[in-house]
């Protein structure tokens, strides 16, 4: 076998078993039962300032966008890395003026996606129109 080859298929197995060790130990774990949080959803540039005090079951960020989906109005987009939020409160943010949908979770920016985002009970989960 051709060293090349070896050393692909070596890297490529690397690779899996190190994604596969970041899924089982390392990313942000879902927990069940019943919490309490808050949603923000900022948007100055258009006066949107609304706060959900909220009683879920939902595991993660986007399961509870979908029971809230009624008030908030949740639009996403579909992209390569998973999806994202575009539009909240009945305003999508305007890719000419580089905005987007900044998440925070307690003040910090979040480092995974909605879909990935577990719900915790007491934390505040804040949604702010942001620019580039």
């Amino acid at each position: 076998m051709n060293k090349k080859v070896m050393w692909i298929i070596i890297v490529v197995l690397v690779a899996l078993v190190s994604l596969f060790m970041y899924n089982q130990y390392l990313a942000p774990q879902a927990t069940e039962g019943e919490k309490a949080v808050t949603v923000e959803v900022i948007a100055e540039s258009q006066g949107i300032e609304k706060i959900y005090d909220l009683n879920t079951d939902a595991e993660y960020l986007y399961d509870l966008l979908m029971e809230i989906q009624d008030d908030v109005k949740p639009e996403f987009e579909e992209a390569s890395f998973g999806i994202y939020i575009t539009g909240l409160e009945g305003y999508t943010a305007d890719e000419a003026k580089n905005e987007f949908y900044a998440i925070k979770v307690n003040g910090v920016d979040a480092v995974v996606g909605v879909k990935e985002l577990p719900v915790v009970d007491g934390e505040v989960y804040r949604f702010e129109l942001s620019n580039w």
